[in-house]
C-alpha cells in the first residue's frame, strides 16, 4: 500500500472536498467563536448540529454518487 501518493495527483471531485472542508470548518469555527457573542447555549448547539449535518449529507449524498457513477 502507497502511503505517499505521486504530488501530480489530481482530486477526482475538489469541489465536494472543498464543501466538505468547509462545512466542517464552519462548524467548529462557530462553536469556539459563538461563545463571544451568543450567550444561548441552545442556539449555539443548533446552529452547529446542522452545520455538522450538512457535512455528512454533502459526504453522504454528493460523494457517494460520484463513488458509484
Amino acid at each position: 500500500m502507497n502511503l505517499n501518493p505521486p504530488p501530480e495527483e489530481n482530486y477526482a471531485n475538489p469541489r465536494t472536498c472543498l464543501f466538505h472542508v468547509l462545512f466542517k470548518a464552519a462548524s467548529l469555527a462557530f462553536y469556539i467563536f459563538s461563545a463571544l457573542f451568543i450567550n444561548n447555549y441552545v442556539i449555539i448547539f443548533l446552529v452547529t448540529v446542522l452545520l455538522a449535518a450538512l457535512d455528512f449529507w454533502v459526504v453522504k449524498n454528493l460523494v457517494a454518487g460520484f463513488w458509484s457513477a
